[in-house]
Order: structure tokens, then C-alpha cells, then sequence
């Protein structure tokens, strides 16, 4: 199940990425509401708070454009993702 939702994750980060490398930022967030869309309510509170940090943290790569920095959200990222995952088995 973690494996999925990593999968998912790393195409989720890798279309974000595209989209930032052109100052797509509308796309980005016309995404982030489909995705909210797509989820049914009790997931929603995690899911909110989860997409919007990420999209936070994109705006701080792009300005970072450093790669030991971009690493590190990378990984601060995944953990919250793993967190998230967890709380979610247990609703």
C-alpha cells in the first residue's frame, strides 16, 4: 500500500515539478483541487494541509535551486507522506 501511494507520490512531485520549471503555477493548483476533489471528506483534512505544504515547498525549491536543500524537502516530504498514510489506516 505504501509503495502505491509513493509511486503515485513521485509522479504527483514530478508533474509539479514540470509545471514549476515553467512558472505554471495555475496548473499547479487546478491540480491540487482535483486531487481535494477525488477524496472523500475524512481524508480531506490531511490531504489539505499535505498538498499545500508541497506546494509551499515547490515555491521554496525554485528559490533554493540548491540541490543538498532540494534534497532534504524531498525526504522531509516523503516522511510527512508516510505520516499521512498512517493516520488515514487508522480512520
Amino acid at each position: 500500500m505504501l509503495r502505491i501511494q509513493l509511486m503515485k507520490h513521485n509522479k504527483l512531485i514530478k508533474n509539479f515539478l514540470n509545471l514549476a520549471n515553467q512558472n505554471k503555477f495555475l496548473q499547479i493548483i487546478i491540480i491540487m483541487k482535483n486531487v481535494l476533489r477525488n477524496l472523500n471528506i475524512l481524508r480531506l483534512m490531511f490531504s489539505i494541509q499535505y498538498l499545500f505544504n508541497y506546494f509551499k515547498a515547490l515555491i521554496i525549491k525554485q528559490k533554493l535551486n540548491m540541490f543538498h536543500q532540494i534534497i532534504l524537502l524531498d525526504k522531509l516530504l516523503l516522511k510527512d507522506l508516510y505520516h499521512i498514510i498512517k493516520l488515514r489506516s487508522l480512520i
